[in-house]
């Protein structure tokens, strides 16, 4: 098996854009889109989408060697490369309790996303110019972005500063406590947002937390897919964590649909994924707006980034009676399933 450095030594797979050659104009308005820190997963999505030919560019978001974060106080500006730096920053701007005493012991083994709020504003932009142009008709694009250190700050989710409960739940429940709540929305702002406790007024338009808020909300529900390592998404009854996972999506869109949270592990069985590239490439497939080929065998934009502009030839999709890409039920369907759709959840080191 190839090591990390091995990996990472390696030329992208034809398809792949690394995230600072990002333009999202550049690239075919009916290609998806899958945002991932780790060539791990990159690689093996890029390659079995470009074998299948379905339209997909993996978005290579490798982490920065530092991270801006914002004063709580004053919105001072500080680049910071340690660990511990970010704990020290975010436990200031965060009130006495609980979370906070949490982050005096906790501790992050890496931090960084390169999914930054700069790469955010652009999609944001770029989709209020697709929703003009296409004038009311559904557009077909579909989104699916890893969780750890691409939505997050940091690799893995830990819910220690939780009241101790079962490890064992006989059905799927949202049932949290207000408490929780309150300190899960803090554990959300440590996660997702670059200030230090709560960012600025909404009219203000920055914080990388409300960037988020907007893409999600501008995209829509039916078209965003959170595809995920993390053990906190798999949704079975022997995992007390994936109702705390589901409020942290739910953060950042309220009515996320709850089977667009797919978990993947090597160990799952089915109908669960094993992987991220059979998971995305299921739900491409049985996605009923979708073209299931592009034009292009290897991408949907050449190495250079010229726009492909001849159209893919669609096939028929192949729908489940009950699942796929335009499903209503929110935040309470049965994880993405094999075959008949299924969707599939895990956690992760990502």
């Amino acid at each position: 098996m190839a090591s990390a450095a091995d990996v990472a030594s390696k030329e992208l797979p034809p398809g792949t854009i690394h995230v600072s050659e990002f333009n999202p104009s550049s690239i075919h308005p009916n290609a998806h889109l899958f945002f991932d820190d780790d060539r791990k997963y990159i690689d093996p999505v890029q390659e079995t989408m470009n074998a299948r030919k379905l339209p997909v560019a993996c978005v290579y978001c490798h982490p920065p060697a530092s991270v801006v974060l914002h004063a709580h106080d004053t919105g001072a500006v500080s680049v910071i490369t340690r660990p511990n730096q970010f704990r020290e920053m975010k436990q200031q701007g965060t009130p006495r309790g609980e979370f906070r005493d949490f982050l005096g012991d906790h501790m992050e083994k890496n931090i960084g996303t390169g999914f930054t709020s700069a790469i955010i504003s652009q999609l944001i932009e770029h989709e209020r110019d697709a929703a003009t142009m296409m004038s009311g008709r559904k557009r077909q694009r579909l989104y699916f972005f890893d969780f750890d250190r691409t939505l997050t700050f940091v690799p893995g989710l830990s819910f220690a500063f939780l009241p101790k409960k079962s490890k064992t739940r006989s059905a799927p429940s949202t049932e949290i406590p207000s408490s929780e709540h309150v300190l899960l929305s803090q554990y959300a702002r440590y996660l997702f947002s670059d200030y230090c406790g709560e960012e600025p007024a909404e009219e203000s338009g920055i914080g990388r937390m409300r960037l988020l808020r907007e893409l999600f909300r501008v995209i829509g529900n039916e078209r965003i897919y959170i595809v995920t390592a993390n053990s906190s998404a798999k949704n079975v009854p022997e995992n007390p964590y994936y109702m705390y996972f589901k409020f942290l999506i739910s953060e950042l869109l309220p009515d996320f649909l709850e089977d667009h949270i797919i978990g993947v592990h090597s160990t799952n069985e089915p109908p669960l994924f094993n992987s991220k590239q059979d998971a995305i490439e299921s739900i491409i497939l049985h996605s009923p707006s979708s073209p299931s080929s592009s034009s292009s065998p290897s991408s949907p934009r050449t190495p250079g980034g010229t726009v492909v502009t001849k159209k893919a030839s669609p096939e028929k999709s192949r729908r489940s009676p009950s699942h796929g890409h335009g499903g209503r039920k929110r935040m309470s369907r049965k994880p993405y399933q094999r075959n008949r759709i299924r969707r599939s959840t895990r956690k992760r080191r990502n």
